[in-house]
């Protein structure tokens, strides 16, 4: 990552007004200041006997060179590590004003809000402020800077991120990767910045040493071994629940079979005179209930689900009381449904009547949006919203069906 080797570097002279960088513009100059309002604080592991490593100024390990924003980028695009398992962590392209859930700090040894930004067209992380424009990262040992870059993104704040401390190039466990192309790279900060940790070397801060006021920064890279932190995903176990199912039934696929016989009865008189007769067919069948959510998500811990299930009633969808319950192989139940039907029918003498309960099984698929929440041992519960289709098979539009009756076989005789 870094060349051990001394390299002569030529100091210009700037001729021009320049502040420190701890006198930076305003974070909200020129932005809505609820954009770039932190409104998650990311848990920090503190340990105490850590050692003091010097500021960036009093480093000497390399020397602040002049920056100007004319220097070529590349057109490739190395496309940013994806967090399959937690889909609301995400490196988005910057396009002029920062996402909501942008992943940032408060940097007090600058006084300034810096957010977590990586290179376009390479794996390199660093930090973005909205007073400067760019994204400020470590090329070692100079100063990077682009335009076109990434932010790391963490809707709704639902991914538990947590700072945790490394050393001497240590990266815990579940660091947050830059890039797919490599392992190497991840997410770090210390007590000056944001910055990147390469595995088994350094954390490398980028260090904007003057803010020139006509676009030009005077900066550069330095390194620390001692003492900084990674940013990490928090793997500790959950517990898991859905509720708030709202379905969009003006979007409800419905598909029904024909009629289908689900009971029958046969009723007989042998008697010599008409015969009005009552009976009872009832059918047992099951329906079966599933929610396919596109979030992916662990079903191994137990999940509460609490949910209305829709009906089929005629040609339209109702949404049943509220049920909970609980699952760890899925989100789905099935429903023992019990139909009794009673019918009136008129024997003839010497006749044998067939008596039919049919239906018609109906299969169902209804969006929805969910929230997903999880509570985590510390304490912290996280919400987010989540989508899918929910699809039921059940009988319904029950009905009887009398056959034509037909003689006995074996008529009793009847006087005349």
């Amino acid at each position: 990552m870094r060349s051990y080797l001394c390299v002569a570097l030529t100091v210009l002279v700037l001729a021009a007004d320049h502040t420190l960088a701890s006198d930076t513009p305003s974070d909200t100059a020129g932005t809505p200041p609820m954009m770039y309002h932190l409104k998650e604080k990311i848990t920090e592991r503190l340990i105490t006997n850590l050692p003091e490593e010097p500021a960036p100024n009093d480093q000497n390990k390399t020397t602040a060179v002049f920056v100007d924003f004319n220097e070529t980028k590349t057109s490739n695009n190395f496309p940013p590590f994806t967090f399959d398992d937690n889909p609301n962590l995400e490196w988005q392209r910057f396009n002029g004003s920062l996402p909501s859930g942008a992943v940032g700090i408060w940097n007090s040894y600058t006084d300034r809000y810096d957010y977590v930004c990586r290179t376009f067209d390479s794996c390199e992380t660093g930090f973005y402020h909205s007073g400067y424009g760019h994204c400020f990262f470590a090329l070692y040992p100079k100063l990077g800077h682009t335009h076109d870059f990434y932010v790391l993104v963490n809707k709704d704040e639902f991914a538990y991120l947590e700072w945790k401390w490394g050393y001497f190039g240590y990266v815990p466990e579940n660091s947050i990767r830059t890039c797919l192309r490599s392992d190497e790279d991840y997410v770090g900060k210390n007590k000056y910045g944001l910055g990147m940790v390469h595995s088994g070397d350094s954390f490398y801060l980028p260090w904007l040493q003057h803010f020139i006021s006509h676009g030009n920064f005077l900066g550069y890279t330095t390194w620390y071994i001692l003492s900084y932190q990674a940013l990490t995903i928090n793997a500790d176990g959950y517990k898991q629940e859905i509720k708030h199912v709202e379905y969009y039934i003006n979007k409800s696929r419905i598909i029904e079979s024909p009629l289908f016989t689900v009971a029958e009865n046969t009723v007989t008189n042998k008697g010599c005179n008409d015969a009005m007769m009552t009976m009872t067919l009832s059918a047992t069948q099951t329906k079966s209930n599933n929610w396919k959510v596109s979030y992916p998500m662990s079903l191994a811990t137990n999940t509460t689900v609490t949910v209305g299930i829709p009906e089929i009633v005629g040609a339209n969808v109702t949404i049943g009381v509220e049920e909970t319950f609980q699952t760890t192989q899925g989100l789905s139940i099935s429903q023992s449904q019990t139909i009794s039907l009673q019918v009136e029918i008129t024997v003839r003498p010497n006749m044998m009547c067939i008596v039919k309960m049919q239906g018609r099984k109906f299969t169902s698929e209804i969006p929805f949006k969910a929230r997903l929440g999880r509570a985590y041992s510390s304490g912290q519960t996280k919400w987010t919203s989540i989508y899918g289709t929910y699809r039921g098979v059940q009988v319904a539009d029950y009905d009887t069906d009398i056959e034509r009756c037909e003689p006995l076989a074996d008529p009793l005789p009847c006087g005349d």
